[in-house]
């Protein structure tokens, strides 16, 4: 009976060893990794665009505005002609989506450019700035508006005032990605 106890002992002992040498070599190991790891991050994952435009009632004169199909669809183009009185305004809305479905966006204030300073004031507001990424479904999370105010300055006199009181106006947005965005 002693000698099954001191044998049993004695295998319990070699098995614990053997146990710490296991734990000691795996432990002990270096990972080495062969290769390269990079990440970057950059604006091409945000595609946020104009996706419609909608000429609001009460606008004054013949308003054209359409997003810009033909390039990224951040280009929205706005015509205006036939405003008569000073004060005659012209808004359309842009519905602005965000298509990435993995990444969010947040909007810039949309760059609006016209030439015809002397006849236009022309403002352009946001809804909200922040865009969700989008989960197929439109809602209000992946979905901003610009209102677009064009404001006639001054009342034509002449049939040449009536033709220099047309423009075409351009309205660029821009938006940058949101980190850590979940």
């Amino acid at each position: 009976m002693k000698q099954k106890k001191i044998f049993t002992t004695l295998v319990v002992v070699v098995v614990l060893l053997c146990l710490n040498i296991v734990y000691a070599a795996i432990t002990s190991q270096t990972l080495t990794i062969n290769g390269e790891v990079a990440a970057s991050a950059g604006n091409e994952k945000v595609k946020v665009e104009f996706t419609e435009s909608n000429v609001q009632a009460g606008s004054k004169g013949t308003v054209t505005a359409t997003p810009d199909t033909d390039g990224d669809f951040t280009v929205a183009t706005l015509n205006v002609s036939g405003l008569t009185t000073e004060g005659d305004t012209a808004t359309v809305v842009y519905t602005i989506e965000n298509k990435a479905t993995d990444v969010a966006a947040t909007l810039n204030t949309p760059a609006v450019n016209w030439d015809n300073t002397e006849w236009f004031d022309v403002k352009c507001t946001l809804s909200g700035v922040s865009l969700a990424k989008n989960d197929g479904v439109t809602s209000n999370d992946d979905t901003q508006t610009a209102t677009v105010v064009v404001k006639l300055l001054k009342t034509p006199v002449t049939d040449a005032d009536a033709t220099a009181a047309s423009d075409d106006i351009t309205i660029s947005i821009v938006a940058d990605p949101v980190a850590n965005a979940n």
